[in-house]
């Protein structure tokens, strides 16, 4: 009866070389992938750091429903806004966007109901840092 061949395994010398080896490729990846991760945020926060806006006023106009809003852009870059119409009984909604360039002035018309409360701006590119509002008591023609 012939015997079975006994099965060699890897020598144990060069499995560890093979596991530190494996190792160290995995935390070279994920090295690169957090700097990279970590560089495109500071890059961000830096940039909008020159950003600066603000709503300098608004005028409803009653008999066509028209709200037309003046917004300055007085930073350093060019910025896109998303805008938030919130009405008296809760309800928001959201109205055009407003494109800005460094140091520029925009007016902006849209039809609203009479019932807004506020009106606020949101900036795409530096999203919960750069913004205004504009409450009723401050647009023409709403304010008390």
């Amino acid at each position: 009866m012939m015997q079975p061949k006994a099965l060699k395994g890897v020598s144990p010398l060069i499995a560890v070389i093979l596991l530190i080896a494996l190792t160290l490729i995995i935390a070279g990846i994920l090295a690169t992938f957090t700097q990279n991760i970590a560089t495109r945020t500071i890059s961000g926060s830096q940039r909008c750091q020159n950003a600066k806006v603000i709503i300098q006023g608004a005028t409803y106009e009653k008999t066509i429903s028209n709200l037309t809003m003046v917004v300055y852009n007085y930073g350093d870059i060019d910025l896109t806004f998303d805008t938030l119409l919130s009405y008296q009984n809760g309800t928001i909604l959201q109205g055009p966007g407003v494109n800005t360039t460094s140091g520029g002035i925009v007016t902006s018309d849209f039809r609203v109901w009479s019932n807004l409360d506020e009106v606020t701006i949101k900036s795409k590119e530096c999203s919960g840092t750069i913004q205004d509002l504009l409450p009723r008591t401050f647009i023409r023609g709403l304010g008390a």
